[in-house]
C-alpha cells in the first residue's frame, strides 16, 4: 500500500471566482480530524460553486517520512464537475519558501496528469485478460471503432497490462505500453475528413500509470482511429527473442463523463499473432481486476474503505467491550439463575413443610371432632341401643318409642356434625345463623333447665372462615358437654361479643365447680389452639359456685373470608 509522505496536517481549501490571491474557504482540516496516516485519496464533499481557480493552502505541514524534512507533496489533485475532472492537464502554480523544486517526478504538471498510484481492483469474480500481440515490424497499427453516432468526446483512457503480470519483477512495469500513439476522430468512414484528438509519448518512466489519462479540447466525431505509431521493444536480455509487443487491458473514450466504447467492436489492419485473445477484451468494460468504475466512484470508495479500515479497529474495540460486558452479564445471570433454584427449592420444601403441617392440623382437627362429636354421639347410640333391647325384653312399649326417638335425634345430630365437618374443610359456609345453632344445641342437651344464649354481632361472625365459625361452634359443644358430664348445674349463659377486631365467647354454669383445678379441661386447650384464640377458665366451689370460660379470638390474625 501507499503511505502518504508529506503529506499536510493541516490545510484548507480555497475557490476563486476572479483575478482576486483569496478566495471563499470550502473546506477545512486540522490535526484533530485525523487525516494522517493515509493510504487512500482524501475526498472532500463541497457544496456546487462556479468557480475560476481551486486553492490547496497547507498551514501545517508533516515531516516526511525519511529524512523528516517537513515539505508539501501531492500525487494528484482532481477536481469534478460532475463525473468529470476538470482539473486535468490545466495549469499549476504554487508558492515555495525554500529553493524552486520543479524536475524529475516533483513537476507539478504531474498533479493535474491523471496519472494516480492506485490500482482498480474492484474484487468482482468477471474479470478480462489484457489484449496483447507482438510484431517484428516497426510499422504503425491501427484501431478503429464505430460510435453509432455522432458524439462529442473529450477524454481517452488507456488501461496498461494488470500489475501482477510484472510483479515480482518478471518483467518492467511498463511492459507492452506504446511509445507513442495517436487518437483522431472522424465524421466520415473512411477519415478523408480526419482531425487529431490526441497524442501521446512515452518519454519516460513518469508518463506511465496503471490508467493513462488523456484529455483534448471537446470535438464531436463518429469514428475514432487509434493509431500505434511506436512499439515498445523487448531486448534480446529481456526475453530469448527481441520483438516488439504490444499489450492493452481496456480503452475508454468519455464523452461527458460516460464510456461511449463500452461494448463496441473494434477493427485492426493486422493480422492477430496471439489468437486467444481478443479484440473486444479491450472494450469490454472489465480490467484484470473487474469492473471499471468511474473515476470519481473509484476513488470515493477508496475513501470510504480507508476510513471504515481507520473506525474498524474502533468497532472491534467496542464489540470486545460489548463481549466483556456480556460475560459479566452472563456470570450474573448464573449467579441468579443458582439464586433462583435455591429460592424454588426453599420454596419447595417450606411449601411441603406447611402441606405437612396442615394435614397434622387436619388431622388433630378431624381428632378432635371424632372426640368432641362423633364419639359422644356413638357412645349415646350405644347406651340407647342397650336401653331398647331392655324396653324389648320387659315389653315397655312407651318407654322403648321414647328411646327409639332418642336414637333418632342423637343420628340426626350426628350427621349435621359430619356436615358443619365437611363444610368446615370444604371452607363452605353453614346456611344457619350461628345463633340459631347455639340455642338448637343448648335446648338438645339441656331441655327443663334455665339457660341463656346472647349473640352480639352476628354479622362479623358471618365473615369468618366456614372452618372457623365450625371450630367455634365445636369449642361452645365442648363447653355444654362438659357442663352436662361433669357440673351438676342447673342454669348456664352462653355470650358471644363481635367486632371487626375481637370475639369474645363466654360460657358460665352454676355447677359445684372445682378449686383444685389448675388449667382447663384437654378438649377445651386443644379446640383453643385449633383457633389460635386465648384461653381463660376459672372454677370455683365458693360463691357464686361453678366454671366461668372466656375464649377470646381475633379475626384479623386468624380468617376473615
Amino acid at each position: 500500500q501507499f503511505l502518504a509522505d508529506g503529506f499536510p496536517e493541516e490545510f484548507h481549501l480555497e475557490v476563486g471566482y476572479g483575478d482576486e490571491d483569496t478566495g471563499e474557504v470550502m473546506a477545512r482540516y486540522s490535526a484533530e480530524d485525523n487525516v494522517l496516516p493515509r493510504v487512500a485519496p482524501l475526498v472532500m464533499n463541497v457544496s456546487a460553486k462556479q468557480a475560476k481557480w481551486v486553492k490547496v493552502v497547507a498551514t501545517k505541514l508533516h515531516a516526511r517520512d525519511w529524512d523528516g524534512a517537513f515539505v508539501f507533496q501531492l500525487s494528484e489533485i482532481l477536481v469534478f464537475n460532475g463525473m468529470n475532472n476538470i482539473a486535468l492537464h490545466q495549469v499549476v502554480t504554487g508558492s515555495y519558501e525554500q529553493n524552486k523544486v520543479d524536475h524529475g517526478a516533483r513537476r507539478k504538471e504531474y498533479m493535474i496528469d491523471g496519472n494516480i498510484p492506485y490500482l482498480m481492483d474492484t474484487a468482482t469474480k468477471e474479470v478480462s485478460k489484457a489484449y496483447r500481440f507482438r510484431t517484428k515490424e516497426k510499422e504503425p497499427v491501427n484501431f478503429t471503432v464505430d460510435l453509432g453516432r455522432e458524439l462529442p468526446v473529450s477524454r481517452f483512457l488507456y488501461h496498461t497490462l494488470k500489475t501482477s503480470d510484472t510483479i515480482p519483477q518478471a518483467n518492467r512495469p511498463d511492459f507492452g505500453l506504446p511509445r507513442k500513439m495517436q487518437l483522431y476522430g472522424s465524421t466520415l468512414e473512411d477519415f478523408s475528413d480526419a482531425f487529431l484528438l490526441v497524442e501521446y509519448e512515452y518519454r519516460s518512466v513518469f508518463d506511465y500509470a496503471p490508467i493513462i489519462h488523456l484529455s483534448f479540447p471537446e470535438r464531436s466525431c463518429r469514428f475514432v482511429k487509434l493509431c500505434l505509431q511506436k512499439h515498445d521493444y523487448i531486448s534480446k536480455y529481456e526475453t530469448y527473442y527481441p520483438f516488439y509487443f504490444f499489450t492493452c487491458a481496456e480503452v475508454e473514450l468519455l464523452s461527458r463523463g460516460e464510456n461511449v466504447m463500452k461494448g463496441l467492436q473494434l477493427k485492426s489492419d493486422f493480422k492477430p499473432t496471439i489468437k486467444r485473445f481478443k479484440l473486444s477484451n479491450m472494450t469490454d468494460g472489465l480490467n484484470g481486476f473487474g469492473k471499471i468504475l468511474p473515476e470519481r466512484e473509484w476513488l470515493g470508495q477508496l475513501a470510504r474503505r480507508h476510513r471504515l479500515e481507520r473506525e474498524r479497529p474502533l468497532v472491534i474495540a467496542q464489540i470486545n467491550k460489548h463481549y466483556a460486558q456480556q460475560e459479566v452479564n452472563v456470570r450474573r445471570l448464573q449467579w441468579l439463575l443458582a439464586i433462583l433454584i435455591m429460592v424454588v427449592g426453599l420454596w419447595y420444601f417450606l411449601s411441603r413443610l406447611a402441606q405437612v403441617r396442615q394435614i397434622s392440623t387436619i388431622r388433630k382437627r378431624f381428632a378432635a371432632d371424632l372426640h368432641d362429636e362423633l364419639g359422644a354421639n356413638l357412645h349415646a347410640i350405644g347406651i340407647l341401643s342397650d336401653v331398647a333391647e331392655d324396653c324389648i325384653e320387659k315389653h315397655d312399649e312407651q318407654h322403648l318409642y321414647k328411646t327409639i326417638k332418642e336414637i333418632r335425634d342423637t343420628t340426626e345430630r350426628t350427621a349435621n356434625s359430619v356436615r358443619n365437618s365437611i363444610y368446615s374443610e370444604e371452607g363452605r359456609a353453614d346456611e344457619r345463623g350461628f345463633e340459631a345453632d347455639m340455642e338448637r344445641i343448648a335446648h338438645r342437651m339441656f331441655e327443663g333447665m334455665n339457660y341463656q344464649v346472647t349473640v352480639h354481632g352476628e354479622e362479623f361472625l358471618a365473615r369468618l372462615s366456614a372452618r372457623k365459625r365450625h371450630d367455634l361452634f365445636l369449642f361452645y359443644k365442648e363447653c355444654l358437654a362438659n357442663i352436662s358430664r361433669h357440673s351438676s348445674a342447673t342454669s348456664f349463659s352462653a355470650e358471644i361479643t363481635a367486632s371487626e377486631k375481637n370475639i369474645v365467647l363466654a360460657v358460665a354454669d352454676n355447677g359445684v365447680g372445682d378449686d383444685n383445678a389448675i388449667q382447663p379441661p384437654d378438649s377445651l386447650m386443644r379446640r383453643a389452639k385449633l383457633l389460635k384464640a386465648k384461653l381463660h377458665y376459672t372454677s370455683s366451689t365458693k360463691a357464686p359456685t361453678g366454671v366461668n370460660v372466656e375464649l377470646q379470638l381475633h379475626p384479623k390474625r386468624n380468617t376473615f373470608i
